[in-house]
């Protein structure tokens, strides 16, 4: 029987793994509440904690499809989108077309400020974003990113923020970005992420572990 669950478990249980794994990723004297789900074959029980509750909307309230339960463990676009808009000190974004329209008007060079509070490093925006003579420049004459530096901006603070919602903890996605990784011949996440087709490699990484098919 698979942790977190009780009674019977539906024979398609790979699919409702992804609730059942962020279950036991609560901690220790966590109040938890059992909620049971009916499926077309059966029913499942699971438990709930604060940390994913914002994963499971109205699971304790409704029942829930196959395919919801499915999918309860998903990357959230709304938080996503949030935390992007936060790290970057913009307006709030409704869309990835929002995304669209700040890479196409240009980001304020004041965006390096907001990347520093959000926890990048000079030497990762100087290398990443825009080197340090051309921000100088760009300061002095109080000029807008370039649309080259501001796609290269909005595309390594999606990489960020979609890695500190797989794995709920900043300092936690910090770490995983700047480590060396077998996958990417030695290099770090971030380093991959210098380029469009590097970024998708670190997304599609962050989606198979948060899945549980990778670590």
């Amino acid at each position: 029987m698979l942790a977190g669950t009780q009674g019977f478990v539906p024979k398609d249980a790979a699919r409702s793994h992804r609730i059942v794994r962020d279950s036991r990723n609560c901690d220790r004297g966590t109040a938890w509440q059992r909620t049971s789900i009916p499926l077309s074959d059966g029913l499942i029980q699971l438990a709930r904690c604060h940390k994913i509750a914002s994963r499971l909307p109205q699971l304790w309230e409704e029942p829930l499809s196959k395919s919801a339960v499915a999918d309860a463990g998903a990357i959230q676009q709304p938080s996503l989108l949030k935390r992007i808009q936060e790290m970057l000190g913009v307006r709030r974004l409704g869309s990835d077309q929002d995304l669209v329209r700040l890479v196409e008007e240009r980001l304020g060079n004041s965006v390096v400020d907001e990347l520093r509070r959000s926890g990048f490093t000079d030497d990762e925006i100087y290398s990443l974003i825009v080197p340090r003579r051309t921000l100088a420049h760009r300061r002095a004459r109080s000029e807008s990113l370039s649309r080259d530096e501001s796609d290269r901006a909005v595309r390594i603070v999606r990489i960020a923020a979609l890695c500190e919602q797989v794995f709920g903890d900043s300092e936690r996605s910090w770490h995983w970005l700047r480590a060396a990784k077998r996958q990417f011949t030695g290099r770090s996440p971030l380093q991959l992420a210098a380029t469009e087709a590097g970024a998708r490699l670190v997304e599609e990484l962050l989606y198979r572990i948060d899945e549980g098919m990778a670590d």
